[in-house]
């Protein structure tokens, strides 16, 4: 079934725009809070104690709360609504699709699904501003900032399922939440959680964002943005894979580290160890060797 693909969140453009700049006014002040009440920690990987605060309250509270919201509105904790037809649900309405009264809206024009789209640009938004220069020195974290951006406007044209989009956006920024707890907390523990929570977070995204794929080309999704759908989610999931890697990577080499230091231990120990004084009758042997070599030759 065709869609209207030439809008943009059903045709909310500008609500949607004052929606992102209302969050991510909301996500700067919550900002400046946590960084007045932790000025006084240290910080940690470079990066102040606060931020960490900040990405948890997004990425472990806001955005659950939504799909929570979204979940028990559109009747499916009830059970009145099938799973699938929420994921497939697009932006505007149609005939055989959930009714208007079946949405739930949580501001002028939108539905919870584009708020959860909305909120994570304003939160992008306001964390590259909060930290403008770290984000400026990092170009991997410049790019994903980027392409988080981009890929969260391009799930709110009409043509996308607002289910995939929204609960792709929510379960892949789970492995967010894990990465800040595992640098808080760092330990073996905290950074196989860190492994294990970003290959089924970015996996399932993954799969629910080739799952959309078919289903909004045939709802007419134009090809520049079926291209970016392929391109951004591989950007995506090469920088998230490489810093999966490097945590992975410091784990397996902080297992064999203490085997591969156990020869030059042992080498130190035995070069450390104080010599034993000859005994007199190999003292009187070691005087007696030159003689007998110089008798030989005399002979």
């Amino acid at each position: 079934m065709m869609v209207d693909a030439s809008s943009v969140a059903g045709g909310a453009l500008l609500p949607v725009a004052g929606s992102c700049v209302a969050v991510a006014a909301g996500h700067t002040v919550l900002g400046l809070a946590l960084k007045r009440a932790l000025r006084s920690r240290p910080d940690l990987k470079g990066w102040p104690l606060w931020t960490y605060w900040h990405s948890i309250v997004h990425t472990a509270l806001v955005l659950p709360c939504l799909l929570a919201y979204c979940l028990l509105n559109t009747k499916l904790v009830a059970g009145q609504t099938s799973f699938v037809a929420w994921l497939e649900q697009p932006w505007t309405y149609g005939p055989g699709l959930l009714s208007a009264e079946q949405w739930c809206l949580l501001g002028p024009g939108l539905r919870a699904e584009q708020w959860v789209q909305c909120a994570n640009v304003g939160f992008v938004i306001s964390v590259t501003l909060l930290s403008l220069r770290k984000v400026l020195a990092s170009p991997s974290l410049l790019l994903h900032h980027l392409v988080t951006i981009a890929g969260c406007v391009a799930w709110l044209h009409g043509a996308h399922g607002a289910g995939y989009g929204a609960l792709f956006t929510i379960w892949s920024e789970l492995g967010s939440t894990m990465h800040n707890l595992m640098v808080m907390w760092n330990c073996g523990a905290t950074r196989w959680a860190r492994v294990v929570t970003d290959v089924v977070s970015r996996g399932g995204a993954t799969v629910l964002l080739l799952m959309d794929a078919p289903l909004a080309r045939a709802r007419g999704l134009p090809l520049y943005l079926q291209v970016w759908t392929f391109a951004g989610g591989a950007m995506w999931l090469y920088l998230n894979f490489c810093w999966t890697k490097h945590v992975f990577v410091s784990l397996v080499r902080g297992k064999q580290q203490p085997q591969q230091q156990q020869q030059p231990q042992q080498q130190q120990q035995q070069q450390q160890q104080p010599t034993m004084p000859p005994t007199p009758a190999a003292a009187a042997a070691e005087r007696a060797e030159p003689r007998a070599k110089k008798a030989a030759k005399q002979a």
